[in-house]
């Protein structure tokens, strides 16, 4: 019976196993193609993001999963099922109060909501910006990392690979203290 190897990160060879056969990165390339692990974009954070937009105007369900989806473009399109919960919660929070408007409810921020939009917006990113372009710029550069690394092998002195071998392994080792930090 296959059972998967234990996961030791100061024994990393690119892969499972010692000799780095099996695992991550056994894609050509190095990386898996798009759209069969990448390009699938996180969820954000529903109750952040309809706070911010009622602090932009008053809106209903639907006006709200249209701004949502085109803030993200297209990669975040909430369902009714998550947005109106929320709704909901916030209106029995009295962060939002309902208006009937042409037979339409419609949410409107109270101050309190607009406390709580203002701390989420100056929290630094915003609920919707989970798309490509920053998960594509990470993957950019560890892509470029890894042909640097590959051109050294390849070229470079028995010194020169040492040194890369260290500065690969102090910021592999900085990357899982970030993690580590991640609250």
């Amino acid at each position: 019976m296959f059972s998967f190897p234990r996961f030791n990160p100061e024994n990393m060879h690119g892969g499972f196993g010692p000799s780095g056969k099996f695992g991550p990165g056994r894609f050509a390339g190095g990386f898996p193609p798009q759209g069969r692990f990448g390009a699938r974009a996180r969820r954000g954070d529903v109750r952040a993001a309809v706070l911010i937009l009622l602090a932009e105007a008053d809106s209903h369900g639907y006006g709200l999963i249209q701004s949502i989806s085109a803030r993200s473009q297209g990669m975040w399109v909430p369902s009714p099922g998550s947005i109106y919960p929320v709704l909901q919660a916030l209106e029995e929070a009295e962060l939002v109060t309902v208006l009937e408007v042409d037979g339409k409810r419609m949410f409107r921020i109270t101050e309190a909501g607009m406390a709580e939009a203002a701390a989420h917006a100056e929290a630094g990113r915003l609920p919707w910006d989970l798309g490509p372009q920053s998960d594509q710029e990470f993957t950019d550069e560890v892509r470029a990392l890894a042909a640097a690394a590959h051109e050294l092998r390849r070229g470079g002195s028995e010194e020169q690979l040492r040194q890369a071998q260290k500065i690969l392994a102090r910021a592999r080792k900085e990357m899982y203290l970030l993690l580590a930090d991640t609250p």
